[in-house]
């Protein structure tokens, strides 16, 4: 008996789970991501100027991640700052990230930010959307939220501004670029030698049948 394959599109920084989840229920993954989405030297070097003062990360409320990369690619910028990024005393400051991304914001993570983790809540909101997170994050009340959005390379621009036009929308936002998202993946000729397989897999079947029936007649 055959092993079903399922091709997936999930960038990179998802697909590796994804695929040992598909592997345990019995399927064939092949991983052809269609985006990229990570961090560069560039993007990291205008993250710094916001994680030490002036100005400093205590000019915000609340940051709000949008993916994993936003997650590491902060903790990339910061990893050469010998102090937290907040100062232990002030409102609580808001951490927030969509589903399974908040594992990466663990007590490392916190105690980077501030020597108080008291200070520090984490945020993830219940429904695992742009708009669940607004839901969470509440009033705005003229709050400051620090979205670091991807810097989209190609035709992706208009999706991403859509969808991430959301998040900053009950607060004062402010997107910063801190990763590129750009096309194409390592592994798009797995895919693509898997759809040329079944093609001829499906061929040889047609054949077959048809070969059959003409017997048969």
């Amino acid at each position: 008996m055959s092993v079903p394959t399922v091709a997936f599109t999930t960038p990179p920084s998802y697909g590796a789970r994804l695929a040992s989840l598909l592997a345990l229920k019995g399927f064939n993954p092949i991983s052809s991501p269609t985006l990229i989405v990570q961090p560069t030297p560039s993007t990291i070097s205008a993250l710094k100027p916001y994680l030490s003062p002036p100005p400093s990360l205590d000019l915000f409320s609340a940051i709000a991640f949008p993916s994993r990369t936003a997650i590491t690619a902060l903790s990339a910028a910061a990893a050469d700052i010998n102090h937290p990024l907040l100062s232990p005393h002030g409102d609580a400051f808001i951490i927030a990230a969509l589903g399974k991304d908040a594992e990466l914001m663990d007590d490392n993570f916190v105690h980077k930010l501030s020597s108080n983790p008291n200070r520090v809540r984490i945020l993830v909101p219940p429904t695992a959307t742009p708009s669940g997170l607004v839901e969470a994050l509440g009033d705005g009340r003229n709050r400051r939220v620090l979205c670091p959005v991807p810097v989209v390379v190609g035709w992706l621009s208009l999706m991403w501004s859509r969808i991430f036009s959301e998040i900053w929308r009950p607060s004062v936002g402010f997107r910063l670029g801190l990763m590129r998202t750009r096309r194409g993946g390592p592994d798009r000729g797995a895919l693509s030698k898997w759809w040329r397989g079944l093609r001829r897999e499906r061929w040889m079947r047609w054949c077959s049948r048809a070969l059959r029936r003409w017997r048969a007649y």
